[in-house]
């Protein structure tokens, strides 16, 4: 777990990990704040673990944080693709109050490949208002220097 919202009297969380194999995938849990009891009905996934594999195809996806939407869904944020290697891309996904894939998002999946091959990767987000926004950075590109980050990347969407 990297990091969790809560909704009322719910603890959702963000991280990853694999039932076998050696990539990850999306893991969201849902807990009971007062007692800290797992809600095995959650996105009505076996025990209550609901697991996405953003690439579709087990590249392995780490998420990194999740923020709270309004309506009780989630956001969780990270990359997926292989390893810490170039070609990873950036990923939101959007769960809906009861935990499975929001499809008043598309698909409630949304693989951004930001730049040209690098190590992409959304790490931090906010709601203000009927928006959303998504931080991160664009991996790969020009070298750092102490006064030009031109790495960074923000996404702006309204909430559907």
């Amino acid at each position: 777990i990297y990091n969790f919202v809560i909704h009322g009297q719910s603890l959702v969380t963000a991280g990853y990990g694999r039932d076998s194999g050696d990539t990850n995938d999306y893991v969201s849990m849902r807990f009971d704040v007062d007692t800290g009891v797992r809600d095995t009905t959650w996105g009505g996934e076996p025990n209550g673990a609901v697991v996405v594999d953003p690439s579709g195809t087990m590249l392995g996806s780490n998420a990194r944080s999740a923020v709270g939407l309004p309506n009780g869904g989630t956001i969780i944020i990270g990359s997926t693709g292989p390893g810490n290697m170039p070609a990873q891309d950036a990923v939101f996904v959007v769960l809906d109050a009861n935990g499975e894939l929001d499809t008043d998002y598309l698909t409630g999946i949304h693989v951004l490949p930001l730049g040209n091959d690098g190590n992409d990767q959304f790490w931090g987000g906010a709601v203000s208002g009927n928006y959303v926004s998504l931080v991160g950075y664009q991996g790969g590109g020009s070298m750092q220097t102490d006064t030009m980050n031109d790495d960074s990347y923000g996404v702006l969407f309204e909430i559907q």
